[in-house]
């Protein structure tokens, strides 16, 4: 083909104006793919075709001569192309007849794709990423600069450094897929061109530059298409919107969307809305940096002096943020601040710079599907959130569905739907997550532990209390991935046949029947709430109904010790009451730990002995634990009953088979120093208790609070605590106000003298610098050292104490010269 019969091509397509942008089309065969979004742009720009029976084929392979009419559609040279069909090209493998002879032509031509060295084309071979990737690059002006580099690396790097391979996994001599191929050009459309910026005296470019600005070049400019920058106010994700327009806030009137264009997700960004010839948008570009697309929450409502709402406050990057504007965009539409919920919305806040500019807010209703029916299309949930439903016919709403399910039919139950619906519009929003986590809930704190790991909790959240804890559960997770419902999978375990009557009490299920329950004291320590049978036998009397509460407990007392039996539902059918507490009033009881005896008896592992405590002078039932042979057997070392303490033995054979104790002192650790690490609820044995994580020298324990008058609210992280074990628990614990701190002046160490053991703290005002006061104070190997200055807690040496820290110390006895450091905290460097 003569250059001149090009040159007249290519000057016809000029004058018959550019490639036509077609409407957008929908194949079969891409719905969810990878590359869905990509095929849509390219095909609706005409650059890809589909198949006759309405597939794209999105994993096959692409030739050399389909990619190059791509790239001919791309640079706006289609019309040309068109014009030079049949004419010969200098390809020995391309007949004159060739379909693409026009696009190779025009290919060739601008330096676009070559032959091979044998003087072939390969029309029919199969396109390679790194051939595609050359074509691209070409295509955007950069064969002059990337040609003088080896190939396909210089290519390949410079593709990229503009990150046209973003998301796709690029094979360099592998053949590129119909898919992928739709995602590299994708990623390059909108990519500012090279273009030459300096010549010389031969006229032939001497220096490129990166086009932009008012000379900005792109091949969608190549294509015919124009674009408009401004703020997206309205589109098809609202509502109202009948999925046909757009609007921007810097643009009048609505510009019409060819079918299949993606907007989701760009409401309220600053976007570059591409037309075509036709005055239709194409192509939604975000132009909006990641950096002003930041999420917020709720503060309140802002109000001018005459109380009306002027804007919202919300917190975004751990600082307030006042928004002025009038009208958010809620649940997928638009609604005024006053009637916008935004307490518990998700709230994402659109900035330009420092302005907030658009506010977009969901507030999901979440429910647990219990039965989906599909003859009436409708869902029945289990459980359900605030605001939530007990149905819903989903027939009554046009439903975009997301997640889990693509329609009503792949409902499962179990499934955890969020959905927002909107009556007027008869339009909502169904996210559907199944993401079900089984194991043991064993901590409940500021979030719930399930099978080892710790998970938010949504409000409302169903099961999530301590009467699930130490179970095996089932947790249903939401699309955030948080708790919103907790459902036990394994049965109670049973008691133990062995225990201490604490309580009786009696209620009434939904029939009006009742259920005499006993709170009993089990050997492993843990406490259980265990249902009575309809009829019990006590003693060796026959089984018979309880007719009162007055009844059961002339049967029994706090602080009986008995043993009984279950039925299969674990309730009581049968108490046997080994020892009365009054009948343990004036009993002796002779221990001998020399030959490990109590009353003669020989105490063994398998004693169980209760040590139950009374008030003070009444002697009534105050209490009781477990206490071990071993405790039991150190007590005749105790110079604590003048010889006699008071209890009872039921003997088993020549072992001592239960040891009932009165008010035993038992053997408490030392008064203990540390720092609270955290605190969670827990089941301990069959028991919900209190556990402080306690750090000391280095070492984090957690503790069982079961003391009485026990209260979480005055153990917060970081408080330093003294405390006092019994058999591992912790027997009594106190909050500690530091002795020294920055109450007025800043408390801060002045020096450390390590040979002698010596710490010097000063109290120095800040804005002065002048010292108030100043303590010589002594440490020793317990004293402790703690930072919680940083984003963890830890614990530390002397040595690793500098000057100048900001300290709270708490010391032995009164502040004073002289005194122990028995805690030292660093607040700050």
């Amino acid at each position: 083909m003569s250059k001149k019969i090009l040159a007249v091509a290519l000057a016809a397509a000029m004058i018959l104006g550019l490639a036509s942008v077609a409407f957008a089309a929908s194949f079969s065969d891409t719905v969810d793919h990878e590359r869905e979004i990509a095929i849509k742009q390219l095909a609706g720009l005409g650059l890809l075709n589909g198949y006759e029976d309405g597939t794209f084929r999105p994993d096959n392979p692409i030739t050399r001569a389909e990619f190059a009419k791509v790239m001919v559609y791309a640079l706006g040279l289609k019309d040309a192309a068109e014009m030079l069909a049949g004419v010969p090209v200098p390809f020995t493998d391309v007949e004159a007849n060739h379909w693409a002879t026009g696009y190779i032509s025009i290919s060739t031509s601008q330096e676009i794709v070559k032959g091979y060295p044998d003087g072939t084309f390969g029309p029919q071979n199969n396109v390679t990423y790194a051939e595609v990737l050359t074509m691209i690059l070409r295509a955007l002006g950069y064969g002059p600069i990337l040609d003088k580099g080896p190939w396909p690396t210089a290519y390949l790097t410079k593709a990229a450094e503009l990150k046209l391979n973003k998301g796709i996994n690029v094979l360099s001599n592998a053949p590129a897929t119909r898919g992928d191929v739709a995602g590299l050009v994708a990623n390059a459309i909108s990519k500012p061109k090279l273009i030459p910026v300096a010549w010389g005296p031969d006229g032939n470019p001497t220096q490129y530059g990166v086009s932009k600005g008012e000379d900005l070049v792109t091949l969608l400019h190549d294509m015919g298409a124009e674009s408009v920058d401004g703020w997206l106010i309205d589109s098809p994700e609202l509502f109202s919107n009948d999925g046909t327009e757009i609007r921007l806030a810097d643009a009048t009137g609505a510009m019409d969307l060819v079918e299949g264009t993606d907007c989701t997700g760009l409401l309220g960004h600053k976007v570059r809305a591409w037309v075509n010839d036709e005055g239709q948008v194409f192509f939604v570009e975000d132009i909006t940096p990641e950096s002003d697309v930041r999420e917020g929450t709720y503060v309140e409502i802002k109000k001018d002096e005459e109380s009306k709402d002027i804007g919202v406050t919300l917190k975004v990057n751990k600082k307030n943020v006042d928004f002025l504007g009038d009208v958010v965009f809620y649940n997928y539409g638009d609604a005024a601040l006053g009637t916008a919920d935004l307490e518990n919305a998700e709230i994402t806040v659109t900035f330009d710079g420092d302005t907030p500019m658009y506010v977009v807010a969901k507030e999901y209703v979440w429910g647990v599907v219990e039965v989906a029916s599909p003859t009436y299309e409708r869902i029945t949930f289990e459980e359900y959130g605030p605001g939530g439903r007990a149905t819903l016919r989903v027939a009554d709403y046009d439903v975009v569905w997301v997640g889990a399910a693509d329609s009503f039919e792949d409902l499962e139950a179990d499934d955890v739907v969020e959905y927002i619906v909107n009556s007027t519009h008869k339009k909502a929003v169904f996210v559907v997550t199944r993401n079900a986590v089984e194991g043991e809930f064993s901590k409940l704190a500021t979030k719930a532990t399930v099978d080892g790991t710790d998970y938010d909790v949504v409000a409302g959240a169903v099961g999530v209390g301590t009467g699930n804890l130490g179970y095996d559960v089932i947790a249903l997770l939401n699309k955030d991935g948080d708790i919103v419902m907790i459902k036990k999978v394994s049965d109670a375990p049973v008691p133990s046949s062995l225990a201490v009557v604490l309580d009786m009490g009696v209620e009434e299920d939904a029939f009006d029947n009742r259920l005499f329950k006993i709170r009993l004291f089990l050997t492993d320590g843990s406490k259980a709430v265990v249902d009575l049978a309809s009829k019990v036998a006590f003693g060796d009397a026959d089984a018979a109904a309880i007719e009162n509460l007055d009844a059961l407990k002339a049967k029994l007392a706090k602080g009986d010790v008995i043993s009984y039996k279950t039925n299969s539902s674990g309730a009581i059918t049968s108490i046997k009451t080994k020892v009365a507490f009054t009948q343990i009033d004036d009993a002796a009881l002779a221990i001998n730990d020399t030959r490990s005896t109590v009353n003669n008896l020989k105490v063994s592992s398998d004693t169980i002995a209760f040590n139950i405590t009374t008030n003070e002078g009444a002697r009534t039932f105050k209490g009781v634990e477990v206490i071990t042979g071993k405790t039991l057997l150190s007590l005749a070392n105790k110079d604590l009953f003048d010889g006699t303490l008071l209890g009872y033995v039921d003997p088993d054979g020549g072992f001592a088979g239960i040891v009932v104790a009165r008010d035993a002192v038992t053997a408490a650790s030392e008064l203990t120093y540390g720092m609270v690490y955290g605190s969670y609820q827990a089941k301990v044995g069959s028991d919900v208790e209190w556990l402080l994580r306690i750090l000391v020298d280095g070492s984090i324990t957690d503790y069982p609070a079961t003391y009485t008058g026990f209260d979480i609210d005055d153990f917060d992280n970081e408080t330093i605590v003294t405390f006092q074990l019994v058999d591992d628990e912790i027997a009594s614990a106190a909050a500690l106000i530091p002795d020294i701190s920055s109450d007025v002046y800043k408390a801060r160490v002045a020096d450390v003298d390590l040979e002698n053991g010596l710490i010097t703290i000063e109290l120095k005002d800040d804005d002065t610098g002048h010292v108030k006061d100043a303590y010589y104070l002594f440490v020793d190997e317990d004293t402790l050292y703690y930072d919680v200055a940083g984003s963890t807690r830890a614990s530390l040496t002397l040595e690793e104490i500098t000057r100048e820290a900001e300290v709270d110390v708490y010391v032995e006895g009164v502040p004073a010269n002289g005194a122990l450091v028995k805690v030292l905290v660093i607040q700050s460097y």
